[in-house]
């Protein structure tokens, strides 16, 4: 007999991983409820819109619920990217608990935006933990964990689809295994070391502003002082500073000297939504000035309000601002 479960998540790529579940017919599961975030506001009509998740739900034949809602009785709760913390009395009602596929190593990268701040950061590997969720944030024991390199161009999109995979992956291996036991059996599961656990918060449009004259450096790959650095990684620093002191260190100065591929990283990690800008001053105008494609150190194509995007040697001709 499969094992009954709801499943919490709200963006695209938690939508992949149910449609992954729906579409295995080998897993010992059976989805009998999904929970989403509400409908909001999309577009520059901004349409009441539902998430992707929802979307596929309906799709499905899936009753969608709220958070607090009774629903069926359910032997799991599955969470990949819901959005919001899940209330006490919620977290006790599944037989087997909440389950939470995280798209970090955990401790690092606790938060909102977990594969996010890996890119920003620069670092070489990530993970994707399969971890028991309890009243804290990301704070629960860790069921099974995967360490996984970042590629030196690789994009959040990217990012997520990678880390997806291997998440279905842990959670499949996991879930199959515990089916298949005994009545009474319980999962071996392993602590984290919360002194070294990081923090992320969620994304803003706010976030991806870059200073004029630092953007202007790192394509010349000039050194950047430190309150030059664009505030979303002055701020993990600031908001971590005691669990990661040494890295700050460390990788403030690389920040500082390697500023072309400081800002590249940034690109990468803000790829598609909010994407990287700054504010170009055009005929005594401060005008929005977003970077849709980019390398390290060499800006491809780029979009000022209210036009279409253009390559990057196109608008130097045009408006000769660098």
């Amino acid at each position: 007999m499969k094992l009954k479960i709801a499943y919490y998540g709200t963006p695209d790529f938690s939508a992949a991983f149910l449609k992954k579940i729906l579409d295995d017919v080998s897993l010992p599961i059976k989805v009998v409820a999904v929970i989403t975030q509400p409908d909001k506001p999309a577009g520059r009509k901004q349409i009441l819109t539902p998430s992707p998740v929802k979307m596929l739900a309906q799709k499905a034949n899936l009753p969608v619920l709220k958070t607090d809602e009774p629903g069926p009785d359910i032997d799991l709760a599955l969470l990949y990217a819901y959005g919001e913390m899940i209330p006490d009395e919620v977290l006790s009602r599944p037989h087997l608990g909440f389950w939470n596929i995280h798209p970090s190593r955990l401790p690092d990268y606790r938060g909102a935006a977990p594969m996010a701040y890996p890119l920003f950061l620069g670092d070489s590997q990530t993970g994707v933990t399969l971890m028991q969720m309890d009243k804290d944030l990301d704070h629960g024991r860790i069921i099974a964990q995967k360490t996984l390199p970042i590629l030196a161009n690789e994009t959040r999109p990217e990012l997520e689809k990678k880390l997806t995979a291997h998440g279905y992956v842990l959670f499949k291996e996991k879930i199959t295994a515990v089916a298949g036991w005994p009545a009474g059996r319980s999962i071996q599961t392993k602590p984290q070391n919360h002194t070294l656990a990081t923090f992320t918060g969620r994304l803003t449009k706010q976030d991806g502003f870059i200073s004029w004259p630092a953007l202007q450096k790192s394509i010349a790959n000039k050194p950047l002082e430190k309150d030059e650095l664009p505030p979303i990684l002055n701020n993990f620093y600031q908001n971590n500073k005691i669990a990661i002191a040494a890295r700050a260190q460390s990788s403030l100065l690389a920040y500082q000297i390697n500023s072309a591929r400081t800002v590249y990283d940034l690109f990468r990690g803000l790829s598609p939504w909010p994407g990287l800008w700054t504010t170009v001053l055009m005929n005594g105008t401060k005008k929005r000035l977003k970077i849709i494609g980019m390398t390290a150190g060499t800006i491809k194509t780029v979009q000022l309000d209210g036009k279409k995007p253009v390559d990057f040697v196109t608008f130097q001709q045009a408006y000769h601002l660098f």
